[in-house]
This record gives C-alpha cells, structure tokens and sequence, in this order.
C-alpha cells in the first residue's frame, strides 16, 4: 500500500488538529464571546456562541484559501457580521424591574 494511502487510513492525531497557536486562538475567541455574554448581549450559550464563530471562521480560511483570497475583506466583513448577528442582541438583554412595572400599571409591586 503506497504511503498516501496508509496516512489517509491511519486516525488524525489530535495534535495535529489542535495545535497550541489554534488552541492559544480558541481562547481568546471564548473570552470575546463571555465579554459579550457579561454585557448581557448574548443570544446562546458562550460555548454554543465560540463554536458557531470558530466554525465559520474556519469555513472563511478555507474558502479563501481556496479563491486565491481575491473578496477577503467584504466577504471576511460580511461572515463576521453575520455570525454576531446570530449570536448577539443589538442591545443589552432587559431585565425585569418589579418596581417600574408597578408604577406604569399603577400598581405597588407584588
């Protein structure tokens, strides 16, 4: 069996599939993603939020990569976009506030 055969049969070794400089990157991606969580902004789950930013991320290079990168930027812009669309409010997730609810149907708080 030639030796290209044996490497596509044999398991990916998981190193090889994250390595430190993508793993040193997946956290700072999930630290963005709790920012925007801590500011009450965000639509998922932060882990639910980083995977769904990593994997179009990674669909992003890989389709670049494969144009020759002619539409990176607009299209970079648009995919970003897109995803915090997705994932995050456009603004602050409102909490209940027993006492304005109260004085706006003239009523105390229960």
């Amino acid at each position: 069996m030639p030796w290209h055969a044996r490497a596509i049969r044999r398991p990916p070794r998981r190193e090889l599939w994250r390595p430190q400089w993508a793993a040193k990157g997946l956290r700072v991606l999930s630290q963005r993603i709790r920012a925007i969580a801590e500011a009450g902004r965000l639509r998922t789950s932060e882990e639910r939020g980083a995977a769904m930013m990593h994997a179009c991320c990674v669909g992003l290079v890989l389709t670049l990569a494969a144009a020759g990168a002619r539409k990176g930027g607009e299209l970079s812009i648009a995919t970003r976009e897109a995803v915090l669309a997705a994932i995050a409010l456009d603004a602050p997730a409102a909490r209940f506030d027993r006492q304005a609810a109260a004085a706006t149907l003239g009523r105390p708080p229960i």
